[in-house]
């Protein structure tokens, strides 16, 4: 394991990054650039899915984990569907994904989400 000046930088930099993800507007800033990022190279449904579960994942970790996450928010989802739903590899989320309501109502535990444009 090397302690370099790059680990260093990596590591203050989600460090950072992570405290930053505690501010719901910028929950918001993240997944909507990551949403119109994938727009912009005409991604389809299954890459948009896998991205919003990426960015779900940053926030809900940046809360302390999982167990911190359902303490602070509280949301209308069970601890094994969160814990389910980041277990699977990205191609098989696409496979095996979850239900369009597990990740509304996660981005909304958040204080974020999706609305038209």
């Amino acid at each position: 394991m090397t302690t370099g000046p790059e680990n260093k930088l990596t590591s203050n930099y989600d460090n950072y990054f992570r405290k930053k993800l505690l501010d719901p507007n910028f929950c918001r800033e993240y997944i909507n650039s990551a949403l119109d990022e994938l727009d912009e190279q005409e991604q389809n449904a299954d890459e948009m899915l896998v991205t919003l579960i990426s960015c779900l994942k940053d926030i809900i970790y940046s809360h302390g984990g999982v167990d911190s996450f359902i303490k602070e928010f509280q949301p209308t989802v069970h601890r094994q569907t969160i814990y389910k739903l980041f277990k699977y590899p990205e191609e098989e989320k696409r496979k095996h994904g979850p239900e369009f309501l597990t990740v509304y109502k996660l981005l909304k535990a958040c204080g974020t989400s999706l609305r038209a444009a």
